[in-house]
């Protein structure tokens, strides 16, 4: 088993939900690690596969790049 230093105020709140749950702080924070990954790996996969896309894209002078356009739609 692996252990992790984890600030007092975060365990705390770890413990919070972790009894709100019935669950134990150790199998609280591992389900929240774990599906952080999971988000993490599955942005990542996107990031990829919108700058393959993006790169099959020809950009001319005046022309627009597909990952400025996601961006920009992103922040409307």
């Amino acid at each position: 088993m692996g252990s992790v230093a984890i600030r007092d105020d975060i365990l705390r709140s770890v413990k919070v939900f972790a009894a709100k749950r019935g669950v134990t702080p150790d199998a609280q924070a591992e389900e929240w690690l774990r599906e952080s990954l999971a988000r993490h790996a599955e942005d990542h996969e996107l990031r990829k596969q919108f700058a393959d896309i993006a790169a099959m894209s020809p950009t001319a002078e005046g022309g627009t790049d597909a990952l400025d356009d996601l961006r920009e739609a992103r922040n409307l």
